[in-house]
């Protein structure tokens, strides 16, 4: 009688004294191919349920960072979505294929419209399997401008200098 034990292997099995038979059998185990997500900001890299801080910036003024994807494995990886805490949003069209070895930018902002403090979480959905999602927690400050004083002589007004006072400070009044 046969037994099959593996597609394409078949082992006899003998009815004589010549049981049982010792067979080696040998194989090779492959991994697949597979992305590798890496999340870098400058020359620091970031880890999965890491941080990144905005710092502060003044209303109206443009606060934002680039955060660069990268594909440190050998096939393709598919970042489909990204959720955004509240007070940030981007300017990078999802989805996206980052092929091996590979890096592609995703622009995040600080909403500096009003004066607020900003903390949550950034959720970037892919298909690494070590790393979807990949999660920071993003943080900033807005805060109001700084007071600008005005310094007038009658009608006319008195032009700052670098120290930061009038052209003439013994004329105020």
């Amino acid at each position: 009688p046969r037994s099959t034990l593996f597609p394409y292997t078949t082992l006899f099995r003998s009815t004589n004294n010549n049981n049982p038979y010792t067979v080696n059998l040998s194989g090779t185990v492959v991994t697949p191919p597979a992305p590798s997500m890496q999340v870098t900001v400058g020359s620091t890299t970031l880890a999965n349920g890491g941080s990144l801080n905005f710092g502060t910036a003044v209303i109206g003024a443009a606060d934002s960072q680039t955060i660069e994807i990268g594909n440190a494995g050998n096939a393709n990886l598919n970042v489909t979505q990204l959720s955004l805490p509240s007070g940030f949003s981007s300017s990078t069209s999802l989805p996206m294929t980052i092929a091996p070895g590979q890096t592609a930018p995703l622009v995040v902002s600080l909403n500096t419209s009003a004066a607020f403090s900003a903390n949550g979480r950034l959720q970037i959905a892919d298909d690494d399997t070590q790393n979807n999602p990949f999660a920071l927690t993003l943080s900033g400050t807005v805060t109001l401008p700084p007071p600008v004083l005005t310094v007038s002589d009658g009608d006319t007004v008195l032009p700052n200098n670098s120290y930061g006072y009038g052209e003439n400070p013994d004329r105020f009044g």
